[in-house]
């Protein structure tokens, strides 16, 4: 990193690592919210009579543990915009591992969700391609070289 210049890239990349921890943050308060306030008629509701049954019986527990996973997440997403910024060898390692567990779960999503709906297979479709884009990006020489990943 010493003398290179961060690349524009690495700065929209670290932009969309932050504005995805607010993602991510929200949605943890939401879950935490949701577990707070809902009672078992409102998760029916909200998520559907074929909801497994341990779910609704456990919707307390559930929405915690996903709300503290989702804020591991954000930190982990804030983490990694102060990295991407400060050209950290262990951010670029944790874009990269980012990225392709965001490959892997927009083929999920797609085999999940079937081809049948035209938008959410576009959806899938667009965030697969992004996600490989960024990926191939952050394997170029200049952003390999600005994290101290190539002499």
């Amino acid at each position: 990193m010493d003398g290179v210049n961060r690349p524009f890239g690495v700065t929209l990349l670290a932009l969309l690592a932050l504005l995805s921890g607010l993602v991510y943050l929200a949605a943890a308060f939401g879950l935490f919210g949701s577990a707070l306030l809902a009672d078992e008629g409102e998760v029916i509701d909200q998520l559907g009579e074929d909801t497994p049954q341990w779910i609704v019986d456990n919707y307390l527990a559930v929405f915690l543990v996903l709300g503290i996973l989702t804020l591991v997440i954000a930190v982990l997403f804030f983490q990694a915009t102060r990295g991407l910024l400060r050209g950290r060898p262990w951010a670029w390692t944790l874009a990269v591992v980012v990225t392709v567990l965001a490959v892997l779960s927009n083929l999920l999503s797609v085999y999940a969700q079937g081809l049948e709906d035209p938008v959410t297979f576009a959806n899938a479709a667009a965030a697969f391609v992004l996600a490989l884009l960024i990926l191939v990006y952050l394997y170029t020489q200049r952003v390999r070289r600005y994290f101290g990943r190539l002499q």
